[in-house]
């Protein structure tokens, strides 16, 4: 069992939005403008949906039969709200595939050689890989998996190794991305043409701008020498491992030690907002934070 938690930013208030019926684990939920919510459910094969009053459709999509190429394995829907871009992220990050929300029409979003270099990287990957992902105003797909200590981009009919393919499981800086390294991350967002990741495993979040020659790499929360459960100001504050990062009108939102925490883009002071032992993913709009949780047992 989950509930959906509805919380009014800038305000103490939280309600119950939703409660969800459901065995198997979920680790995503995706807000589509003017449509309502997503979330996919792996090891059903199947895509939830949930409406603005609260409302679920078990049955949105569901892997049948007679539709092979349906479902496999769905594990991070994304959305662009700028270019109306949904895509769902499936098999350990070896498939992406459109969606279109409103009519449940599912395609490939790429061809045979895409389809056969990724599978050639993600041969490897073990299911228990968290996968978060955003696209970027250019309709760029991002995505980061969390074993592999990679993130990755397809665009224009590329794919590569965005981040960590020479630097695996470490941290470092630098004014490209091969001179950059991950450990363990854990979210990615794109905001104001720059891409953020939650770089958990190094205790931080991380900005990647492009500039006309290179991508510029910075820390801009979190210390990796110092990790820690202390709000403060960009390195100043410490964390364990930051996930699920979420950017909204210049606030940043992201779930650490069990706390959802939050940065404004201008200063990159972080706070505490909420905390629970049971927080599993959160989503935000222009007015709410929606937090996700497993129900307590007890």
């Amino acid at each position: 069992m989950y509930k959906l938690l509805k919380k009014t930013l800038g305000s103490k208030n939280i309600s119950m939005f939703s409660e969800i019926d459901m065995g198997f684990e979920i680790n995503c939920i995706c807000n589509i403008k003017d449509f309502g919510f997503l979330i996919p459910i792996a090891k059903k094969n199947s895509i939830i949906h949930i409406n603005y009053d609260g409302k679920i459709n078990y049955d949105y999509i569901i892997e049948k039969d007679n539709q092979k190429d349906n479902l496999n394995k769905p594990e991070c829907v994304i959305y662009n709200n700028f270019t109306k871009l949904c895509c769902i992220i499936e098999n350990n990050g070896k498939m992406i595939k459109k969606l279109e929300p409103k009519t449940k029409i599912i395609s490939d979003i790429y061809g045979d050689k895409i389809k056969i270099a990724m599978e050639k990287f993600f041969k490897n990957n073990r299911r228990e890989s968290c996968i978060y992902g955003d696209i970027t105003n250019k309709n760029h797909i991002i995505w980061t998996i969390k074993s592999l200590h990679r993130a990755y981009i397809y665009n224009l009919n590329c794919f590569k190794i965005f981040i960590g393919e020479k630097i695996k499981g470490e941290y470092a800086n630098g004014n490209t991305t091969e001179a950059c390294g991950l450990k363990y991350p854990s979210g990615v967002a794109f905001y104001n043409n720059s891409i953020y990741i939650a770089d958990g495993g190094n205790y931080c979040i991380r900005e990647f701008q492009k500039n006309i020659k290179n991508t510029l790499c910075k820390t801009i929360v979190g210390n990796p020498l110092q990790p820690g459960d202390s709000d403060g100001i960009g390195m100043k504050c410490q964390l364990l491992s930051p996930r699920c990062l979420k950017i909204k009108n210049n606030l940043a939102f992201f779930i650490d030690n069990n706390k959802i925490k939050y940065f404004s883009m201008y200063n990159n002071e972080v706070n505490t907002i909420y905390e629970s032992p049971y927080i599993k993913s959160i989503e935000c709009d222009e007015k709410f934070l929606y937090i996700l949780e497993e129900e307590n047992e007890k």
